[in-house]
């Protein structure tokens, strides 16, 4: 990955080494979800601060994702993903692990913020299976109820 002084290539939607970061990174930057199911599997759940991501009955799979991204570009204005580091382990010939460090940044409520967000993420046979994210809670709350949400507790 092209780092410099901790920086990537931040003007560019799809960041990353990993295929499964570059195609995330892409359909968060770009708001295009086309094709996920080639490389999200059926079984994908996601989870944030260890609360599951479900959106109300889409509860796994390409379509939890695409749910999930599409609730962010519609509440939050200019969004953009910067990844700032990738950590990737082959665990055998089928698992992966990737760990991730990014900002999300963006409007919401009339007011431009960051979001730093560490993410796990678990690869089967090239297939993105689970996506945990840990993030700070109060921020991550304020664009849930800006949204018209719930907060996580």
């Amino acid at each position: 990955m092209p780092e410099v002084d901790g920086w990537t290539d931040a003007d560019d939607d799809t960041q990353g080494d990993h295929p499964i970061t570059r195609k995330l990174f892409a359909a968060a930057n770009t708001g295009t979800m086309e094709g996920a199911a080639a490389w999200v599997a059926a079984e994908f759940h996601a989870y944030v601060n260890g609360h599951e991501a479900a959106r109300g009955e889409v509860d796994h799979g390409p379509a939890l994702l695409t749910a999930a991204l599409g609730y962010y570009d519609q509440n939050v204005d200019d969004s953009f993903w910067e990844l700032y580091t990738e950590v990737h382990e082959k665990v055998d010939r089928r698992h992966e692990r990737l760990a991730l460090r990014f900002v999300a940044s963006g409007g919401f409520d009339g007011q431009q913020r960051e979001i730093e967000v560490a993410a796990f993420l678990t690869v089967v046979d090239g297939m993105l299976t689970e996506m945990r994210w840990v993030t700070d809670l109060t921020t991550f709350n304020q664009v849930r109820v800006a949204a018209g949400m719930l907060a996580l507790d």
